[in-house]
């Protein structure tokens, strides 16, 4: 018996061993199976971060690339006065610093440099203009796309006044009319009174198509008694009361204008016998002296771009200025500024290449043939203009106390004087608008209304940059690509 139980425990010994292979068998290949799963699940993971992390590089990237062209937008339309310019700068722009450039100012991702390709393409060739932006985030071998679509839009300034319909001539004080001297167009007389109109000889106020006795507008308390004119004249215009006449002060906001400050300095230029000179503007620029005589040409290349020239003192004695390109010349003048002869500034330019500034203190003096063609700011020197004198088209903005033109035919002229004593004399045509303190008119001359649309008024801004919305954004959408 004892014998027997001693064989048995031997059996059980071996049982024994099975077991425990068995159990080693199965531990090893649940572990082997949990090791895979878990190295699937870590790979998966992995890649899920990242397939996830392109994804937020290409954002980052279309984001990065949306605020950079929002802030240029704003410099861009700072320095452009009109769309054409505005969306050149913009497409400059597009096309240099923005197509075709890689982000690269991320941290490293799975020891990857991560990037953001960006490309753009313009969509439509108007205002508003559409453009898409295309950024795609790499990181290794792996990359995803996204894209945005911005809408670009020119706004106009707006800045200059609104401008009553019909209306010649705006006058805050008075109106006097004698010899032949006429306005043809509606007049607005803003303060009112008694005699504040005066008209006498052959002085009168017609309709702008000249057909018909003309219209004065002025605050119903005056009607009755604001005309004057002799007993035997048969030519009296119609006096209107309205209350809503012309807000001059809209305007006198407009004439504090700082000359512009520059990056640049040139030497000074000094032009005589025959020789003419070239210079060309890559940015604002500062110029102390310029002096041109015998008849010789200054030629200012700007391209299509907008630059600012600022020149203490500018002698031109007998000489022309030329604006070369397409684009807007801002000329500053200091200090003291004289022109003689037949001289010229931009005569054979447009309008909108040209903006004037004059800011010293000795009477600014346009006679002979003189001729400048665009728009002048003339910050407080007594302004007149003689003789055949031109100035063409665009706007004389001036806080002067006294503007006299004598002579001459001004065409597409916008005179904004609210603190002026205006004069015209002689055989003077001034063809646009006349706003000014007091007006007194004598001889053959006159104030021919002409439509002005001020949306292209070029010398300041009604609205700050910030507040005007240049750009509109979609949501980002990744791409199939």
């Amino acid at each position: 018996m004892h014998k027997i139980k001693k064989m048995w425990l031997k059996d059980e010994s071996g049982v024994s061993l099975m077991i425990v292979l068995m159990a080693l068998v199965i531990l090893t290949l649940l572990g082997t199976a949990l090791a895979t799963i878990s190295f699937a699940n870590v790979k998966l993971t992995t890649n899920d971060r990242e397939y996830q992390s392109t994804y937020y590089i290409a954002e980052a990237g279309v984001n990065q690339a949306y605020a950079q062209i929002e802030n240029e937008l704003i410099e861009i339309y700072e320095t452009r006065n009109s769309q054409e310019s505005f969306f050149t700068g913009v497409n400059d722009y597009l096309s240099i610093e923005i197509d075709n450039v890689a982000f690269e100012n991320f941290e490293e991702s799975f020891s990857e440099m991560p990037k953001a390709i960006i490309s753009i393409d313009q969509l439509t060739n108007e205002n508003p203009s559409e453009y898409k932006i295309t950024s795609e985030g790499v990181i290794g071998n792996r990359s995803r796309t996204v894209e945005k679509i911005i809408e670009v839009k020119w706004v106009s300034r707006g800045t200059g006044p609104i401008l009553p319909l019909n209306v010649a001539l705006i006058s805050k004080e008075s109106v006097k009319l004698t010899g032949s001297a006429k306005v043809n167009g509606h007049v607005h007389l803003l303060d009112g009174g008694v005699d504040k109109i005066t008209l006498d000889g052959n002085g009168n106020i017609h309709q702008p198509d000249q057909t018909s006795k003309g219209l004065v507008h002025v605050h119903p308390d005056s009607v009755d008694h604001v005309l004057n004119v002799p007993d035997w004249y048969n030519d009296s215009p119609e006096i209107k009361g309205s209350d809503s006449l012309f807000q001059l002060d809209s305007l006198i906001e407009l004439l504090d204008i700082a000359p512009a400050t520059t990056s640049k300095t040139m030497g000074d230029i000094s032009i005589s016998g025959n020789t003419n000179q070239e210079i060309s503007l890559s940015s604002n620029t500062y110029i102390e002296n310029i002096r041109i005589e015998g008849n010789n040409n200054l030629n200012i290349d700007i391209g299509d771009d907008e630059y600012h020239l600022v020149v203490n003192n500018f002698e031109l004695e007998q000489g022309h200025v030329n604006i070369i390109g397409s684009g807007t010349l801002h000329l500053h003048v200091l200090d003291t500024f004289s022109i003689g002869g037949s001289s010229s500034i931009n005569k054979n330019g447009t309008i909108n290449q040209l903006n004037y500034y004059y800011y010293g203190g000795n009477p600014f003096i346009l006679g002979g043939s003189q001729r400048i063609k665009g728009s002048l700011y003339i910050e407080k020197a007594s302004v007149n203009i003689g003789g055949s004198g031109e100035i063409e088209g665009g706007y004389v903005l001036t806080g002067s106390s006294d503007l006299t033109i004598d002579g001459g035919s001004h065409n597409n002229l916008v005179i904004l004087a609210p603190k002026a004593f205006v004069t015209l004399g002689g055989g003077a045509q001034v063809n646009g608008v006349v706003i000014a303190k007091r007006y007194e008119a004598s001889g053959g001359n006159s104030i021919n209304y002409r439509d002005v649309n001020t949306d292209d008024f070029p010398f300041g801004s009604g609205e700050a940059v910030d507040n005007i919305d240049l750009i509109e954004a979609q949501p980002t959408q990744e791409t199939d690509e």
